[in-house]
């Protein structure tokens, strides 16, 4: 076989394997981010949902650090 051969029928095998790992990261993505429960995968780590009553007390704790903050500089 010609070199020019070899070489080309790598970058062709590269170029399909490069198109399928595309085709299985978006599907993996997809996968992910359609379930509505795990959240969305950042970095490798899976991101939990807060409840929105934990949002909810969060929301109040800095709303009162805020205030206390605004007091603060009243005075």
């Amino acid at each position: 076989m010609d070199i020019k051969c070899v070489v080309a029928d790598i970058d062709a095998e590269l170029s399909r394997l490069y198109q399928a790992r595309r085709l299985l990261a978006g599907l993996l993505v997809a996968d992910n981010t359609s379930s509505g429960t795990t959240g969305t995968v950042l970095n490798g780590r899976k991101r939990t949902k807060m409840s929105a009553a934990a949002r909810a007390k969060i929301s109040a704790s800095q709303k009162k650090r805020w205030a206390n903050t605004k007091v603060g500089k009243k005075t």
